[in-house]
């Protein structure tokens, strides 16, 4: 019969583990590099991971099911602990739970398909903008048509901002319309009686408003930039802010 605290529980790896002929009967063995628990009857090793002896289904041998109960070894006080019942497969599953919550935010989660709900995506993700700069190459941009883009998203305006390079009266339709029918022309104007206009002595303007405009772009629709009016600009951006 062992008497020293070493001689009845002993850790290793599985390669440097005593024959269980070897060691007295009732001597625990904790494999280190397979996180198994086993105690010898004096004839062979048995698998304890679950914190019984061998039984019908139990695992002999390197293996132990995700179903067996975790039993740990503390290699200080020399005891073997039960960590409260729970099988290998509810640690690892609370484990991968904790980690996705740790790095997924709760409105972005996806759901079983892999989408992410528009519902829970915020607003500013979605946002893009579309943009022209008109320019009248050292003098005063003149009237007419300046610029076309062809828009590949569907998407719907919130806003459009107007940059000039002087203070100047300007102002700038906005004609729309299917790839099919281009080009746009002054009927398909999108902006009513509201065009985007910067007045003198302003050098910028917003709006946010877009009153009578019509702010659904499908995809693949084409935008004409006309200019109706101005004095003195010589430079200009301007940009529609738009949610996808």
């Amino acid at each position: 019969m062992a008497s020293r605290l070493q001689d009845v529980i002993q850790r290793d790896t599985r390669a440097l583990q005593p024959l269980a002929t070897a060691v007295a009967p009732g001597t625990w063995y904790y494999v280190t590099d397979e996180f198994v628990t086993e105690r010898s009857d004096g004839t062979n090793w048995e698998d304890c991971t679950d914190g019984g002896g061998v039984g019908t289904g139990d695992v002999v041998g390197p293996a132990s099911s995700v179903d067996d109960r975790i039993t740990t070894f503390d290699g200080i006080t020399g005891k073997l602990i039960q960590d409260g019942g729970q099988t290998i497969a509810q640690v690892l599953t609370a484990a991968l739970a904790a980690a996705i919550a740790a790095i997924v935010p709760v409105d972005l989660a996806a759901d079983v398909t892999g989408v992410l709900p528009a519902a829970n995506i915020d607003a500013n993700i979605r946002i893009r903008s579309i943009g022209v700069t008109l320019d009248g190459g050292g003098v005063a941009i003149t009237t007419g048509i300046k610029a076309d883009i062809s828009v590949p998203y569907a998407c719907t305006i919130v806003s459009v901002v107007m940059l000039a390079d002087q203070a100047g009266t300007i102002v700038v339709d906005i004609w729309k319309d299917t790839y099919a029918n281009y080009p746009p022309i002054n009927a398909d104007s999108i902006t009513a009686a509201a065009p985007p206009t910067v007045t003198s002595p302003a050098l910028k303007s917003e709006d946010t408003t877009l009153t009578g405009w019509t702010l659904a772009i499908a995809a693949g629709d084409t935008l004409r930039f006309n200019v109706d009016s101005n004095t003195v600009v010589e430079r200009l951006a301007l940009v529609l802010k738009v949610q996808i």
